[in-house]
């Protein structure tokens, strides 16, 4: 059954008529018919009678009609409910800023940027990315409402910041990762399966950074790797690109969550080889909010389109 049949069928009951239905509709009198027939084959039964006063419903056809006025009476009422919501999203304007760090799921950032810009037109998205100690203060001082953070689920954020300022963030989990160590194809770890973090700590490492005066106390993976041994660094770049073919030239072995791995469109998986590390360390993508600041509708709005665990309000 197809919503046009119910409307001929409603067509015609009004006019008796299925030349004066076809003009109204502007639709051929061979199409109505044809349609008319299909439904009564659907049905199984006869729904017009034709006579020299015009075409009448049957008994079965004014049942049909019946049920076909509430379809369309709902699909009305549908379109008189969502109408409000859609105004609603063409007037929202404004600019919504988001900060993340590095190892942010950044299939999360782009997939969901994509699809609150096709319901929000004109919304002004910004997005920026900063160290961990800066994003959060950054929220703290409500010079962004969001922020999306990665770090490996045994790191403490007031490390890095005081006690006073975490207070007044809010953290959400919105998925779980892992992380790996990411060597070049032709490196002897290559051809293992694994890597223990003792042994990654004897070979020179990469960093990915934000910005040039980055702390490397600030950072969870210096925080992570501390405690089996000082890293060994020989680069820390804030450029991705520079920072994979790196890895990939055997400059150094580097770090990236499993999931940036498998979403990255840049990286050349003939070139590097990603391998578990020995203990596991899990990661969390986190949303960062500040629980003194009102969320604006904008702001609202977009947090609706990220994965999340637990209910962000």
């Amino acid at each position: 059954m197809r919503l046009e049949q119910f409307e001929y069928l409603m067509a015609i009951h009004e006019t008796h008529s299925i030349s004066l239905a076809s003009q109204n509709l502007h639709v051929s009198q061979q199409n109505i018919s044809k349609a008319i027939q299909n439904l009564e084959n659907e049905l199984e039964t006869v729904l017009l009678q034709r006579s020299n006063r015009g075409t009448f419903l049957t008994a079965a056809g004014l049942i049909v009609l019946k049920h076909a006025q509430k379809i369309f009476y709902e699909i009305s009422a549908l379109k008189t409910e969502i109408h409000p919501i859609q105004n609603q999203n063409l007037h929202l304007k404004g600019t919504l800023s988001i900060l993340y760090s590095n190892a942010f799921n950044m299939d999360y950032i782009a997939t969901s940027i994509q699809a609150f810009t096709e319901e929000f037109p004109l919304v002004d998205v910004r997005v920026h990315q900063k160290n961990l100690a800066k994003l959060l203060m950054a929220i703290y001082n409500q010079e962004a409402e969001i922020g999306l953070i990665t770090a490996n689920d045994d790191f403490h954020l007031n490390s890095i910041i005081g006690e006073q300022y975490l207070q007044s963030l809010a953290i959400y989990p919105l998925s779980e990762d892992t992380l790996m160590a990411a060597v070049g194809h032709t490196s002897p770890f290559a051809s293992q399966k694994s890597i223990s973090i003792n042994k990654l700590l004897k070979n020179r490492l990469i960093f990915l950074a934000h910005e040039s005066d980055d702390r490397l106390e600030d950072s969870w993976l210096y925080h992570l790797l501390i405690p089996y041994g000082k890293p060994q660094l020989t680069m820390t770049t804030n450029t991705t690109e520079l920072y994979l073919k790196a890895i990939a030239d055997n400059v150094g072995i580097g770090f990236l969550s499993q999931t940036t791995h498998n979403r990255c469109a840049i990286w050349n998986e003939e070139n590097t080889v990603l391998l578990p590390l020995r203990p596991t360390v899990a990661l969390t993508h986190s949303c960062v909010l500040n629980n003194r600041q009102v969320i604006s509708p904008i702001t609202a709005a977009y947090l609706s389109y990220l994965p999340k665990q637990t209910s962000l309000f």
